[in-house]
């Protein structure tokens, strides 16, 4: 009983430049990797060389990332904790 697959988009947390296009697909057992390899295969499951470079760089600098989305977050919750800030939106 669990997730057996996780799909994840990493293309915003991994990546982190918003320059690559890419995701994971993680199994906890061999028998659902086989049940996806064709599927995967049509898709075309690898990524250009240089993608791959941008990726790398990318998971690279992420323990920075995270640390600083959860110091912002933190920020975040103790403000609506103290009903400061009714609500908040992401402004791109």
């Amino acid at each position: 009983m669990g997730i057996d697959i996780v799909i994840h988009s990493a293309t915003k947390y991994l990546g982190g430049h918003s320059d690559l296009c890419a995701g994971t697909i993680t199994c906890t057992s061999s028998k659902h990797l086989t049940a996806l390899y064709g599927t995967l295969r049509l898709l075309g499951n690898s990524l250009p060389a240089h993608d791959s470079f941008l990726l790398a760089r990318g998971i690279k600098t992420l323990d920075v990332r995270m640390e600083r989305h959860c110091k912002k977050g933190g920020i975040t919750d103790g403000l609506i904790r103290f009903s400061v800030v009714l609500s908040t939106q992401m402004i791109s």
